[in-house]
Formats: structure tokens, C-alpha cells, sequence
């Protein structure tokens, strides 16, 4: 389910490119939607785009703004499990993509890479753990053709002895490219996105049970300090963790973190929180915060 919502009061006009397992799917329903002002737009793509196959969409605006997101949803046949997930957005294609927000427990995991380019990329999946960054037993690159998108199954590849503690992927191109880690585990489904490097501190939300932090991605060695604090603003945990490149790092959080403080120094590092609740699993990125915005000033113009 695609969802577009126009925040100005004027009409926004949106383009959506969809990429498929062979190049770009022709879909003019998607082409040239008017989204009203101050409004949003819902678009079933199950009965707009009714293909079996993966996909991945490019949402752009020839008018106004938009914020497009997605809702996923695993809806398996009979009495089977059903189990609806957010994904996250990316801001754009890139040749290195960390992946950090893998779930235990037994289940399927999906990768999926998109290349909106027009000429075909090699891709190299490796594991990341809290020991190393590497290529599992038996892994090969992945070729992707212009403007596609490609499935790899990573189920068996992930039950590995070797596989055991990894925390997330790193995904390597010849192109830049988008990707997207889909587990559907204990039949809850989640979403893992490429993290954003960060060189400031980042503060993010933290739903309530068990969660961890997990970083990668440094560039040099450095120090990033973990600070979280409960809902009531109390703070429950600090930590200084030494990081430096080629490896991951687990952090546990105490079940009352309701928000989770992150700063690097010395070196850019990226993030994830994976908190499990009675809700099931969600993967979070560490993003940049916001401190600076744009607002609109109109004054009578003088004679």
C-alpha cells in the first residue's frame, strides 16, 4: 500500500517509476497523480501492479511536495500468519550499503537490490558480525541488469555456524544501488534499510522491551558514547564504546531506554535500534537530526 500525503495546500503532482525483476513495469496509473492539497492518497499496488515478482518504486514530484511511504504485508494462504510492516525510504542509490538489523530466530530473509541505473552493476553480499566483515562459505556476486531489481534468498546462507552472531550486511556495487534486507521471523515482519553515517550525536525513540543498538560502518577508529534515558527522563544506562573499521558492535538496552543518545567522536559511524515487543520486531536507523528548516516570510512590498 503506497501512501502520499501532501502537507502545502496547493496540488501536488507525483511520478512513480516502478522497477522489475527485467527493467521498468509500465504502470500509467502511477504517472501524473494529482494529490489534492492538504490531503493524502492511498494506492493498493497488489491490485494496481498484480505481479508476483519483486519490486521497487522511484516516487518523484513535477509539482508541490510529497512524503510517499509503504506499508509491506506477508499474508500467507489458509489459517497462515499475517504480519504488516512499514518500509522505510531511502534517500538515494549508493555503491556501499550497511544493512544493520538482523532478527534471530527461525524464519526467511530476503535481500532485494535495485539498480535505477542504465547499465548493469556486480553486487557483493558480506556479513557483518562484532568479529569481523566478511564473505560467507560459498557466496557469490550478484548481477543486477538496468533498471531492475533482483531477489537473493539469504535463509540458508544466514543459519551458518559462521552466520551465527551477524548483526547486518554490507552490500558492495560496481553501480550505485538501493537495497532492502526483508525478515519475516516467528511470523513478524521487518524491514532493514541502508543507515545513515553519522559525525554528530542522534537521539531516537525507543519502544518499550527488549532492544539493542547496533553500529558499524567507522571509518577510522574512534569513540561513540551511549546514553538512555526512560520515558520519566531518568537516566538508566551510559556506555563508551571504542569502534573502528571492519567490524560491528552490539549494545544491549535496558528494557525502560525510552530514549537513546548517540554520539560519535573521532570517527563516522552508523546505526540501528532492533527492539522486540509483544507487537513483534522493528528495525530504527539512526538519522541526523533536523536543526535547521525554512519558513515562508510574506510582507507588503514597498511603493
Amino acid at each position: 500500500m503506497l501512501e502520499l500525503v501532501n502537507p502545502d495546500a496547493g496540488r501536488a503532482i507525483v511520478d512513480t517509476v516502478v522497477y522489475g525483476r527485467r527493467g521498468v513495469v509500465e504502470v500509467p496509473e502511477l504517472r501524473g497523480l494529482a494529490v489534492p492539497g492538504g490531503s493524502a492518497v492511498r494506492l493498493d499496488l497488489a491490485r494496481i501492479i498484480p505481479r508476483r515478482d519483486n519490486l521497487t518504486l522511484r516516487v518523484s514530484t513535477n509539482r508541490g511536495r510529497v512524503s510517499a511511504s509503504l506499508s509491506d504485508t506477508v499474508d500467507e494462504l489458509g489459517a497462515g500468519v499475517q504480519a504488516t510492516d512499514w518500509l522505510p525510504s531511502q534517500a538515494g542509490p549508493t555503491t556501499s550499503n550497511l544493512l544493520l538489523g538482523l532478527p534471530r530466530g527461525p524464519g526467511r530473509r530476503t535481500l532485494l537490490i535495485a539498480n535505477p541505473g542504465d547499465a548493469e552493476t556486480r553486487a557483493t553480499v558480506r556479513i557483518v558480525t562484532e568479529d569481523a566483515v566478511f564473505s560467507p562459505a560459498g557466496a557469490e556476486d550478484v548481477v543486477v541488469g538496468p533498471e531492475a531489481t533482483r531477489r537473493l534468498s539469504l535463509t540458508s546462507v544466514l543459519q551458518g555456524a559462521d552466520t551465527a552472531d551477524a548483526i547486518g550486511l554490507l552490500v558492495e556495487s560496481t553501480v550505485p544501488v538501493t537495497t532492502t534486507l526483508r525478515s519475516f521471523v516467528d511470523g513478524d515482519l521487518s524491514h532493514a534499510v541502508p543507515a545513515q553515517p553519522l559525525t554528530e550525536a542522534t537521539t531516537v525513540i525507543a519502544a518499550p522491551g527488549e532492544k539493542r543498538l547496533l553500529l558499524g560502518g567507522a571509518d577510522r577508529a574512534g569513540v561513540v558514547t551511549v546514553r538512555a534515558t526512560s520515558a520519566e527522563g531518568v537516566q538508566v544506562t551510559e556506555e563508551r564504546v571504542e569502534v573502528a573499521p571492519g567490524r560491528g558492535y552490539l549494545v544491549p538496552l535496558p528494557p525502560q531506554a525510552a530514549l537513546v543518545t548517540v554520539t560519535p567522536r573521532s570517527a563516522e559511524i552508523a546505526g540501528s535500534v532492533l527492539s522486540r515487543t509483544d507487537d513483534g520486531r522493528a528495525v530504527v536507523r539512526l538519522r541526523a537530526l533536523q536543526r535547521t528548516s525554512l519558513v515562508p516570510d510574506v510582507r507588503p512590498g514597498l511603493p
